[in-house]
Formats: C-alpha cells, structure tokens, sequence
C-alpha cells in the first residue's frame, strides 16, 4: 500500500512532463512482467496433497512477495493514477460529467476510427461488451461489479455502435467550425421488459441519434472566444426497455462573455423528452401515475480558477417533474466544484 501511494505521488508530480503515453508504456511492461513472474512461481510450486494449495518453498515466496510490490509499483507510477487524467480530458465539457460516470466502468470494446484525407468527414465502429455489470440478463440480479474493475467478459450479447461526424471548417482560424454527427446503437441480449409489472424481458435495444454544435460568432480570427450553439435529438428504437421514446436538448455556450474572464464558460440549456407508451400502459396497470414528459431549462457559468480547478454555479427549473403532472415546477440552484489533475 505504501509503494502504491508513494508512486501515485510521482505520476501526479511527473504526469506532464514525463507524459500520459510513456507511463501507461512503462506500467504496462513492469505489470505484465511481474505478472508473468507471479505466474511462473505459482505454476511451478508444489501443491500440498490436503488442501490443494501451492507451497512456495525456498526462495519462491521471496520471489512472489517482491514480484507482487513490483506490480503495485507499476500499477501506481501509470494506470493507477494516469487513467483519471485521461479520463478527464477525453470528453468535452458539456458532456464530460455524464461520460465520466460511465467510462469508470470496466468494459471489454473494440474501436475503429477513419478520417477523410480532407479531415471533413470521420466514421467509427465499435463493439463492446454489453454486460459490464455482469447481471447475465437477469434484471432482478444486484450489480456484481459495482466499483467497476471486475474484467470478467459478460454474458448478454454485445453492443454495436456507429457514427458518422461532418466536420465543418475544421482546424479554421478564421471561419466559423461546426460537427455534426448521425449514429446509432444496438444491443443484443435480453433486458427488462418496462411495459409489463413482472419481471419480463426483451431481446435487444438500440437507440438512434443526432448531434451538432457550431460557433456562431467568433471574437477575433485563431480565438476560441464567442458563442457556439448546440442540439441533441436521440430517439428510442425500443420502447419496451427505454423509459424515453425521444428527446432532444437545445443550447447556447459564450466563452468569455465576461469583461476579464477570457476562459470562462456560460450555457444556456432547454431539454424535453416524452416517456414511452409501455412504460406509461405498465404504470396504469400497476396504479402509479402515469409519465408523459419532462422538461428542464438551465443556466450556468463556469469560472475558470485556474489550471484543473472550476467552480460552476447553476440554476434549473424543471417543468413537469417525474412528467406525472402531479408535481408542481421545482426551480433548483446548485454548484459544481472541479478539479483536474
């Protein structure tokens, strides 16, 4: 436990200038290594004919022992702490806390990603494991990888996914750049089935959606200062498992609206979606109030403190909570303190 603090240390210190490739390079090596020096031991040792243990006799188990702290020492100088960084800066802000909470999880995947040679248009492909929880299809099962390291491959199918981008004044100092993107998902196995009060399940669900975003006003040529607008549209291609048939986001981002703040961000957001008729048909039968929609209106402001460090106020008011048209508007304040190392 020490020699993991300790490294974790230096690889926060030293991320920057030693750099994300090379670690995750050295990890890698020094892990595989010891593992496979963990291996050998283990493989050779004798086993005790009573308990069916291996027995490291001799030096064997001074081997294992440093072997064991060597991959610790490993795992903490690279993929201990050097994920999170790369975790952090992968993904957009307007997305970046709802991706961080999914990309936590162990997941096997494939991806494949080709640019145009004129870098305007971009395909990817990719398939993943479609049960990181290990649940196997069993809605009533508890998440067995809940902290989300258990590698075990799952078993419900996989998840296919796709998207296309065109991107627009890409890498342009002076004109105005935008993305837009069309993709889809589909997943095999079997899932809950929300349209029926019992524990029923479907075979299969996919989703369908389109994304852009584009600046519309520039402050000055090779600046990213100005306002850019965005829109979401994601539709259900299966309303027996998403509680959503469709909803699509709205917004407005100015960066550096404010006299003095060149780095600060302000979004303003409106966001609806309408619940599915199975999950609508389910909830009469069970005598819940039925969902129609839901739709929220945000503002917020993130104040750049410095290098990783943010403080974002925000305001919301929800129209239609829980979409039952039982619950009064709630307007909701909050903040966001974020930090990034």
């Amino acid at each position: 436990m020490n020699s993991f603090i300790i490294t974790t240390l230096i690889a926060i210190r030293y991320v920057d200038r030693w750099g994300r490739k090379p670690l995750l390079l050295l990890g890698s090596i020094g892990m595989a290594v010891t593992l496979g020096i963990l291996a050998f031991v283990f493989g050779t040792a004798e086993v005790n004919p009573q308990t069916g243990t291996p027995v490291l006799a001799g030096g064997q188990g001074m081997i294992a022992l440093v072997a064991a702290n060597l991959y610790i020492f490993f795992f903490g100088l690279s993929w201990g702490p050097v994920v999170w960084v790369l975790l952090g800066e992968m993904f957009s802000n307007k997305i970046r806390a709802a991706a961080l909470s999914l990309a936590a999880s162990a997941q096997w995947g494939l991806r494949a990603r080709l640019d145009s040679s004129d870098r305007r248009w971009t395909a990817q492909a990719a398939i993943y494991d479609a049960d990181p929880e290990l649940r196997g299809g069993d809605s009533t099962k508890s998440d067995d990888n809940e902290n989300g390291m258990d590698w075990s491959l799952g078993d419900n199918g996989v998840l296919l996914a796709g998207e296309v981008h065109y991107n627009r004044n890409r890498d342009s100092d002076t004109n105005l750049p935008g993305t837009f993107k069309l993709g889809g998902y589909w997943m095999s196995g079997d899932f809950k089935d929300i349209g029926k009060t019992d524990n029923s399940t479907v075979e299969g669900n996919g989703m369908l959606w389109a994304l852009g975003e584009h600046m519309l006003y520039r402050e000055q040529s090779g600046d990213d200062q100005g306002l850019g607008a965005f829109g979401t549209f994601l539709y259900s291609l299966d309303d027996n498992v998403n509680e959503m048939d469709y909803y699509f986001s709205l917004g407005f981002v100015y960066k550096g609206l404010l006299p003095g703040r060149e780095r600060d961000s302000t979004g303003l957001a409106f966001t609806k979606g309408w619940f599915s008729d199975e999950l609508k048909t389910s909830r009469r039968a069970s005598g819940l109030p039925t969902k129609h929609d839901e739709a929220v209106l945000e503002l917020n402001h993130k104040f750049e403190l410095g290098r990783g460090i943010a403080f974002t106020p925000d305001i919301q008011y929800v129209i239609d909570p829980a979409g039952t048209r039982e619950i009064d508007d709630a307007f909701l304040a909050g903040a966001k303190i974020t930090i990034q190392f």
